[in-house]
């Protein structure tokens, strides 16, 4: 409002009028007064005017003197108003700066980064307080300068700041490097330095300003990053597969050195090329709907080369079968695909050829078992003959020979007769097996009776040796469903060569037994000279002798076990062997539980019928 900046003159003003108005009062008083009081009229009028003069005067002056001091007051006033606000704007101002200067070094503590002045001129150097914590200082040990940061710097990197320091000064580059520190608490830090320099209208350098941050860790996992990505690069470059990367437009973005092998293109040929280029052409569209329906599938991965082949397509446009594998891999960018692939040709020709030198083999085999199968007349029936000739002549059946030694000859025909006709049984029984024409003829088997029949057997044999020949057999032993045939052949096949590798005088153990899961037991232990561990797993295998060779103490054609482990494995049971050098040797013939029971329940039922 305008009368409110006037308010000194408009103060004078009424002064002046409330002082001229009192002193007109007292005039008018003196011009009433007049005929009694004065005699002169004239005297008395010039007096009036006098008085009213003075008066007015008076009234100017006074007032001029009271709008003079109504100013000062004013300016007074409003110079303490001025004085305040400039105070309260120099309060908040202070607030402020103390605030920014709070988040400022906050904002340096958490990024580990600090701030510095250099004044060239003066040599003063100003640290913030973070640079303090990065040199692992106080403002208290010491004062900043210049000398002092060269000294807080690693002895071996010393010289390139200085030379970077230098060349910036000079204006050749800008002030930004990377070198170790050594703190004060012994440690060595790498920190990175940035700055810039202002100079005077003379281009002089005068002042720098500049930040330093504490690099280590970032620097260590860059240097991590870079190894991890160096062993990535020597994987993939040494790696027999070929590792492709395409994104979900179908375009190369990644190929190794196995994808340049086995496709025959350069990564940089390839890489932007549409996947297309290494499939056949009947495969080319459905394998982009394939893959995009893959990336929106809830699968990471897929093998695949599981359900159908696949095939790939060289440079030359030859095709070649293939297994591989895709994967999805989000970046940050974008969804890529992985493809790990190989080429199986190799593998493919190779399988065939197993595959044709098994089938060669296996009717080869069949060929021999079949062959030896059906020669089985043509063998027995000549050694049945000399057999039993030499058994006429041995018993003089048509009169005496003439001389004693025939007697004896006869007798050695007969014993290789035998025996010779025992090694052909033995050969066509495994022939049988091979070519699958064994048949069982299975009925309940007293496992006892038959192996006592069994050792009366072999008792002359086992007496020759003067061997001592056990037996032992659990209360209840049940019956077993087999082929008592076949057993015998067992239990004679597997106590006649524990009777043949046992020494003079040694031991021989037969004993039947059942397993807590009720499987019916037949060990054979003698007390030889027994056999490495690491050759065990050659016994049971047809023709294999471990003392063969020109050395042998033992005749026999290596068939015996290899019999027994087939005519046990055709009963659903198993054949174990146990043995150490000098321990002798332990078999056992494990008959399946199911067997037992059977013969057991079989028992039962006759029993009660009878």
């Amino acid at each position: 409002m305008i009368w409110h900046r006037h308010i000194p003159l408009w103060a004078s003003c009424a002064a002046v009028v409330a002082i001229e108005g009192f002193f007109l009062f007292q005039g008018y008083d003196l011009l009433f007064e007049q005929p009694q009081s004065h005699q002169n009229a004239e005297a008395y009028t010039s007096k009036v005017r006098m008085f009213h003069i003075g008066v007015m005067v008076t009234s100017v002056i006074i007032a001029l003197i009271a709008s003079f001091l109504i100013c000062k007051v004013a300016q007074a006033r409003k110079a303490i108003s001025d004085i305040k606000d400039e105070l309260h704007s120099t309060a908040l101002a202070r607030n402020d700066a103390q605030t920014l200067h709070k988040r400022l070094s906050d904002a340096e503590r958490i990024a580990n980064l600090g701030s510095w002045h250099w004044n060239i001129e003066t040599g003063e150097l100003a640290w913030s307080d973070q640079v303090y914590r990065i040199f692992g200082l106080t403002a208290q040990a010491i004062s900043p300068s210049y000398s002092a940061f060269l000294d807080a710097i690693h002895s071996d990197d010393r010289p390139l700041v200085e030379e970077a320091i230098s060349r910036a000064l000079s204006g050749e580059t800008k002030y930004d490097i990377d070198h170790r520190i050594l703190r004060g608490d012994g440690r060595v830090r790498i920190v990175h330095e940035q700055g810039e320099i202002i100079r005077d209208r003379a281009g002089r350098p005068i002042q720098m300003s500049g930040i330093v941050q504490d690099v280590t860790d970032i620097r260590k996992a860059e240097q991590e990053h870079i190894k991890s990505e160096t062993r990535l690069r020597g994987i993939l470059s040494i790696a027999p597969e070929a590792i492709i990367a395409v994104n979900a437009s179908g375009i190369i973005q990644m190929f190794n050195t196995g994808a340049e092998k086995i496709f025959g293109y350069a990564a940089e040929t390839a890489i932007g090329q549409p996947l297309d280029i290494l499939l056949p052409e009947k495969f080319r569209g459905r394998h982009l709907d394939m893959m995009r329906g893959f990336g929106q599938g809830a699968e990471q991965s897929r093998l695949m080369s599981t359900r159908k082949p696949i095939f790939g397509r060289r440079s030359d446009g030859s095709e070649f079968p293939a297994e591989a594998s895709i994967a999805k891999l989000q970046t940050e960018d974008e969804l890529l695909f992985t493809v790990i692939l190989r080429d199986i040709t190799d593998r493919m020709e190779q399988q065939l050829k197993i595959t044709a030198a098994k089938e060669s083999a296996e009717a080869a085999n069949l060929a021999k078992s079949q062959f030896l199968a059906n020669m089985s007349h043509e063998l027995r029936t000549p050694l049945n003959a000399i057999i039993g000739f030499s058994q006429v002549l041995r018993m003089h059946t048509f009169g005496p020979l003439g001389h004693a030694r025939y007697d004896e000859y006869s007798q050695n025909i007969e014993e290789s007769g035998s025996h010779l006709l025992k090694i052909i049984n033995d050969i066509l029984d495994i022939a049988k097996i091979e070519s699958g024409r064994i048949e069982l003829s299975e009925s309940y088997v007293d496992l006892e009776s038959l192996a006592r029949r069994c050792l009366d057997l072999l008792k002359v044999t086992a007496e020759k040796k003067s061997l001592s020949v056990s037996f032992s057999v659990c209360d209840e032993m049940p019956h077993v469903f087999a082929d008592e045939r076949k057993v015998q052949q067992i239990i004679i096949n597997l106590v006649g060569n524990a009777i043949k590798f046992t020494p003079q005088g040694g031991n021989v153990e037969v004993s039947l037994m059942q397993s807590a899961q009720g499987e019916p037991l037949l060990t054979v232990s003698d007390s030889g000279n027994g056999i490495a561990t690491e050759k065990l797993s050659r016994l049971g295998q047809p023709f294999v002798q471990l003392d063969a060779g020109l050395n042998r103490q033992h005749e026999g054609s290596g068939l015996g076990l290899a019999l027994c482990k087939e005519l046990i494995k055709s009963h659903n049971g198993t054949i174990e062997f146990v043995s150490e050098p000098g321990c002798g040797m332990s078999v056992t013939v494990r008959f399946p539980a199911a067997r037992a029971r059977y013969a057991r329940y079989a028992e039962n039922a006759m029993r009660l019928t009878r």
